[in-house]
């Protein structure tokens, strides 16, 4: 019983982890050193929206119809739309942190 209940919650968190990195690999290679200000922001917030809502979304929603933790065999599209539209947001909010100088100063703050 225990097994059941541990390995989709670490399938979860090894999918997330890798997702990030894929995430800042490619916003590494193809944005950093290349653009600059609401340019940086828009192509960053676009790979964000591809890997994230396109790849990772769709991944996870297959991974949850086998596993049945977050509702999307009840409601596929729900669990899809939720997907994009958090990515929009939070890939823009990602975006805007790396790529302007508000962002950039309020990660100094924070000591990142």
């Amino acid at each position: 019983m225990g097994a059941r209940i541990i390995c989709p919650k670490s399938i979860e968190l090894i999918c997330g982890i890798g997702m990030g990195v894929v995430l800042g690999a490619l916003v590494d290679l193809l944005v950093v050193k290349k653009f600059e200000g609401i340019k940086a922001i828009v192509a960053s917030t676009a790979i964000a929206e591809i890997v994230l809502g396109g790849f990772c979304n769709t991944v996870c929603l297959t991974l949850d119809r086998q596993l049945r933790m977050w509702g999307g065999n009840s409601n596929p599209l729900l669990f899809l739309t939720g997907g994009y539209i958090l990515t929009i947001i939070f890939g823009s909010f990602y975006s805007y942190l790396l790529f302007s100088n508000r962002g950039q100063l309020s990660l100094t703050r924070l000591g990142l």
